[in-house]
């Protein structure tokens, strides 16, 4: 439940059309310098084989480039951002459980914590990618659920944390991510 005692915006954009168009799947790899590189540290987590990752991106054209057919989707991921600027986390995921239907589970918590400690918002059991068949092994699914997220002129500028969980019923694995972005005045 997002707490609305502040005047936070948090908004859930999810809807039948996002969910139709740009929850697809697309390849990509990480590169460093245009070749490939070894994972970031705590943003993507791997256990039993699934893989989840959290980015926070300002740009909403990202949601367009993905559903698109390509070689594969540029990331722009940022850390800094100013007040009254929308920025969005977004769930990537690859190789989650598939039931007997070939159909996933997986669904996400996310948690946004103030720079002073205390609980921004959060939001319970979204869906990531359930009643929908699995990428292919290795590529890359982006999850139907992500958070807009503006931090007003009136809040606290710092250093906030976004915790994700990410929960792949079917593999019953549960992975818990982890990212930073600071906010300037």
């Amino acid at each position: 439940m997002i707490n609305k005692t502040k005047t936070i915006s948090l908004l859930i954009l999810q809807s039948i059309l996002f969910i139709a168009i740009y929850s697809t799947h697309a390849h990509a790899e990480f590169l460093a310098d245009g070749k490939p590189s070894k994972e970031p540290k705590i943003n993507v987590k791997t256990l039993n084989g699934f893989k989840a990752q959290l980015w926070l991106i300002d740009d909403l054209d990202f949601f367009k480039r993905w559903g698109k057919p390509s070689k594969g989707v540029i990331l722009n991921p940022i850390n800094i951002t100013k007040k009254d600027k929308e920025i969005y986390a977004i769930i990537i995921f690859s190789n989650p459980g598939a039931n007997k239907a070939n159909l996933c589970n997986i669904s996400c918590d996310m948690k946004i914590i103030n720079p002073d400690g205390t609980i921004y918002g959060e939001a319970k059991e979204q869906e990531c990618w359930i009643n929908k068949p699995p990428p292919q092994k290795d590529i890359l699914g982006l999850s139907v659920f992500y958070l807009g997220i503006i931090i007003r002129n009136n809040e606290q500028a710092g250093t906030y944390k976004i915790q994700a969980i990410v929960n792949d019923k079917v593999k019953k694995t549960m992975l818990q991510l982890d990212q930073t972005f600071d906010v300037l005045e």
